[in-house]
């Protein structure tokens, strides 16, 4: 059932970009209680930039679920702002580790938003 996330499974580093600007990213992906769920785990720190002259860190955490009934992964991701998004599996590419969710819900943030994951 895993199968398709192993990929992911460790700690990964890059670069990002997002409305605060150019981020540092960190991702840390590992199986949990029984290996039943898998934990997201994402922080991005934006420097200091001419629209973010402060800069900032973003985090949120997150888990990864089958839903037997819908016979589908489910990731619900927990932000440091406040909100909670609540994602279906949109997509899994075979062969080059792409996977994509859309939100179902999303708590604590106005209506009619919507993020791909």
């Amino acid at each position: 059932m895993w199968t398709p996330f192993k990929f992911f499974v460790g700690i990964w580093q890059g670069s990002g970009q997002g409305q605060p600007g150019y981020s540092h990213v960190e991702r840390k992906y590992g199986f949990v209680l029984n290996e039943i769920f898998l934990f997201v785990q994402n922080k991005s720190i934006y420097g200091p930039e001419e629209k973010n002259p402060k800069g900032e860190i973003h985090e949120d955490w997150g888990l990864i679920s089958y839903d037997r009934a819908r016979e589908t992964f489910i990731l619900r991701q927990f932000h440091i702002e406040g909100f909670v998004n609540q994602y279906l599996l949109e997509n899994i590419a075979k062969g080059v580790q792409t996977i994509s969710f859309v939100t179902e819900a999303i708590e604590n943030i106005a209506h009619g938003w919507k993020a791909i994951e």
